[in-house]
């Protein structure tokens, strides 16, 4: 649960998660592949960068709660299994 109380901090931080450089080196980098005399205003970077980083963390969050939901299927299929035998019935597959 930690994992997921950790990524609803960063949705609602304003601040960014990947540092500005970086970021605008590899969209730069990518850019200069794609048309060579292309170039950025900050204001742009900066858009591109809360997008990625907003796709990013709702990515993860929802990740985290597939995983978070389908531990707990299988804990009550496994608690099922345990009483299943305790009384000597069918195992539920």
């Amino acid at each position: 649960m930690g994992a997921l109380r950790e990524i609803r901090h960063y949705q609602k931080a304003e601040t960014l998660l990947i540092p500005a450089a970086p970021f605008g080196r590899v969209v730069r980098d990518i850019a200069l592949q794609l048309k060579p005399d292309l170039r950025f205003q900050r204001s742009a970077i900066l858009a591109l960068q809360e997008s990625a980083e907003s796709v990013l963390i709702n990515e993860l969050a929802s990740k985290f709660t597939v995983i978070i939901y389908s531990i707990s299927a299988n804990t009550i299929i496994i608690v099922a299994n345990l009483a299943v035998i305790y009384v000597k019935r069918v195992i539920i597959q």
